[in-house]
């Protein structure tokens, strides 16, 4: 009984260990939304973490103050898609039952 815990136990920090590996790399990570065909970039990172925000001066000389803001809330959402999917291809893999 006592090894069959100790062998849960130890699977259960292996995965620890395989989670904080892979958020550490989803930190280290950057990816990128855009909207407008590239009027407003964003770059975050693997954890969602907004770092930069590029606005083509195009959209300043429209002068349109709402387009802007539609334009960095899609280029937003954009990015935080594909924080999901590659946090998706990174945590996938760690089978989170295995540790039973």
């Amino acid at each position: 009984m006592q090894a069959e815990v100790r062998a849960v136990l130890d699977r259960a920090e292996r995965l620890r260990q395989r989670m904080a590996s892979a958020q550490e790399e989803l930190a280290r990570t950057s990816v990128t939304g855009r909207a407008g065909g590239g009027l407003v970039t964003v770059t975050l990172s693997g954890l969602g973490e907004l770092r930069q925000v590029h606005v083509d001066a195009a959209v300043f000389a429209e002068g349109d103050a709402r387009r802007l803001e539609e334009l960095f809330v899609a280029a937003v959402r954009d990015g935080a898609e594909s924080v999901r999917r590659l946090a998706s291809a990174r945590m996938g893999p760690i089978e989170f039952m295995s540790v039973f």
